[in-house]
């Protein structure tokens, strides 16, 4: 049994970045920084609830992935079909335990997002479209999970819908770099509205997280320097996320609207600062 194969079927990149979005939610609800074990195990239970979701996602594309995707642990039989759905059922299981410690709304939550991350990979997957959306409500929800703890949800809330609109888009990128390979085997916005609409779509979707993002600033809530240089960091990597993609260089596109997801996440961490 390869351990490393465990670790990367997971995506642990992804789990950690997830983690890192209940922390800023949590901060943003205190309007500070502190670090309460409340926070520890919510942030344990998104990183385990995310690898679960990560395992059972490449369980349910077995079949797609032997046609587009070779290098994944089940395509390589380095991880047996059965040996990742005990897996992502396990890491289901302790994140969910991990909840139990901090609230009941955050076990209600936690098992909420464990079913739709099952249910997504199961049922969701083919319909790529709607499951844009699912993928960016979870992404985002990391930030209200976080606010679970002090339940002041405000704050938190705006950056929610700034992150939601950003990952969507990013997640129509993605849809646009895999046009080829999924024809025929998932339904994408791509493939059903003209190539010129999804960019406006996407552009719209930058511009209302940046608008949103800013809504701080504008309220009077954040006047940190840090903030807005980030946050103008933010804007140049979605600038530069557009640019490539109208030059239809998908992958490159996506990589920069990912920094510009993560430069937004950390402009609102240095707003309370």
């Amino acid at each position: 049994m390869n351990l490393t194969e465990f670790i990367k079927i997971i995506r642990s990149i992804d789990c950690v970045i997830a983690s890192l979005g209940v922390f800023i939610g949590f901060s943003l609800s205190i309007q500070g920084i502190s670090f309460p074990l409340q926070l520890f195990y919510a942030m344990l239970t998104v990183f385990f609830v995310c690898a679960g979701g990560q395992t059972i996602n490449d369980y349910f594309d077995f079949n797609i992935d032997k046609k587009t995707n070779k290098n994944k642990p089940l395509i390589k039989g380095t991880i047996t079909k059965k040996q990742a759905l005990i897996y992502s059922l396990i890491l289901f299981a302790i994140g969910i335990l991990f909840s139990f410690l901090i609230s009941q709304l955050a076990v209600i939550t936690a098992v909420f997002f464990a079913l739709l991350l099952v249910s997504y990979s199961a049922l969701m997957k083919k319909i790529k479209y709607f499951g844009n959306f699912v993928v960016s409500f979870s992404v985002a929800f990391t930030i209200l999970f976080g606010a679970i703890i002090s339940m002041n949800f405000f704050l938190p809330l705006i950056l929610f819908f700034s992150a939601f609109f950003a990952n969507t888009a990013r997640e129509i990128i993605k849809d646009l770099e895999d046009l080829k390979t999924e024809q025929g085997i998932k339904i994408t916005l791509p493939q059903l509205i003209p190539i010129n609409i999804v960019f406006v779509l996407v552009i719209l979707f930058y511009v209302l997280s940046i608008l949103i993002g800013f809504y701080p600033l504008i309220k009077g809530i954040f006047n940190s320097i840090l903030y807005i240089v980030i946050m103008v960091i933010a804007v140049i990597f979605f600038g530069l996320s557009s640019k490539e993609m109208l030059n239809k260089n998908y992958f490159v596109s996506q990589k920069y609207s990912k920094i510009g997801m993560l430069a937004g996440l950390l402009a609102f961490l240095f707003g309370v600062i």
